[in-house]
């Protein structure tokens, strides 16, 4: 593990401080995300798998570093869909290929990716008994709706600020390794070649830590 020294602040931090200015003030409370009043159909009409408290499932990242080998998606949601179903988001393509052939062989795992707006997204992780993701968007959405969340980060590092902020019923996976971290927001491909950051977070590891967080009471999200 690199060192580094100084202060680091989580980045909603240095956002607040910004603006002290002008009289913004931390409340110490955690993210929110609040939905506006909704007009559009209810997802759980042409969800169905909505209604029996699905896994979410977030395989992608706009950097190619910060992604969870596609085999490891695959073994995770085969163990998963055993308790309950398993529903795969984020942008069309984002779907690894080794988990496609799951589609036509298990009922209760959808691909949902590429078919949500962002407000339906929304919706949609309101149902999660647990999300699973990298460090990508989804993630801070889930943190933001207080749902369980286990979290895998590789080439990027608490430090740099986005890890999940105040988010108690959160697990955060890495691995201590000297190379870590290899840039601030991920790159395409490992600078080394081997990417073990992700590759060594395997999905036993991923399914213990599911098993804890949805162990750990969740928040409420406030009105």
């Amino acid at each position: 593990m690199r060192t580094r020294i100084g202060k680091f602040e989580p980045v909603p931090v240095r956002y607040i401080q910004s603006m002290s200015e002008i009289g913004v003030e931390d409340d110490g409370l955690g993210l929110s995300l609040r939905l506006p009043q909704l007009n559009a159909d209810d997802p759980h009409d042409h969800i169905p798998l909505l209604n029996q408290h699905p896994y979410i499932l977030v395989p992608g990242s706009k950097h190619g570093t910060k992604q969870w080998p596609g085999e490891h998606w695959k073994q995770l949601a085969e163990i998963l869909s055993q308790s309950a179903p398993v529903l795969f988001v984020g942008i069309l393509g984002e779907l690894p290929d080794e988990v496609q052939p799951l589609l036509s062989t298990h009922d209760n795992i959808q691909d949902l990716t590429g078919k949500l707006s962002l407000t339906t997204l929304v919706q949609v992780l309101d149902t999660a008994r647990c999300v699973i993701s990298g460090d990508t968007g989804p993630m801070h959405m889930a943190i933001a709706r207080k749902k369980p969340l286990v979290a895998m980060f590789g080439p990027t590092v608490e430090d740099f600020g986005f890890f999940p902020f105040r988010a108690p019923n959160t697990i955060t996976l890495e691995k201590k390794l000297w190379c870590r971290p290899c840039s601030p927001h991920g790159a395409t491909t490992c600078p080394l070649g081997h990417h073990r950051c992700m590759k060594n977070i395997i999905p036993e590891e991923v399914l213990e830590a599911v098993r804890k967080v949805e162990e750990i009471p969740s928040r409420k999200i406030a009105s």
